[in-house]
């Protein structure tokens, strides 16, 4: 898993957390809007030419964003499997063991299930609770 795939999924999972709260709402704009400079930053720092990033980024942009809708019809589904599927090709090399697909897609459930838990005034203030290596 790269660091784009993984850094997309974490997103993704606290964008799912934080949806219908229009508290969060700019929480979660900001988190993206430093996603995507980040991102350009890497490109201009691993010698993208200025020219050529303003067309990677909308080719990550989009895949970003093809990512958060593949995963979020996947849960809108309930659906494990879906989500593992999902997970092959993106986060996942596409030929990769389904069970390791599977794992994945039960411990990004899970996550979910303990961000869900976080009140929006802990999240806004930066406290979840979350350790960084759970």
């Amino acid at each position: 898993m790269g660091r784009f795939e993984a850094v997309t999924l974490e997103i993704f999972l606290f964008m799912r957390r934080c949806r219908g709260d229009a508290a969060l709402a700019p929480i979660v704009q900001d988190i993206v809007d430093r996603f995507v400079v980040d991102m350009d930053d890497s490109l201009r720092q691993i010698g993208i030419g200025d020219q050529s990033v303003p067309k990677r980024m909308r080719k990550l942009t989009g895949q970003f964003y093809e990512r958060v809708n593949a995963y979020d019809t996947a849960l809108k589904e309930e659906s494990l499997e879906t989500l593992a599927e999902n997970f092959r090709g993106r986060v996942l090399k596409q030929d990769i063991d389904p069970t390791v697909a599977h794992r994945l897609a039960t411990e990004a459930a899970a996550e979910l299930a303990l961000l869900s838990e976080i009140p929006a005034d802990d999240l806004m203030s930066g406290r979840t609770g979350m350790s960084a290596n759970s």
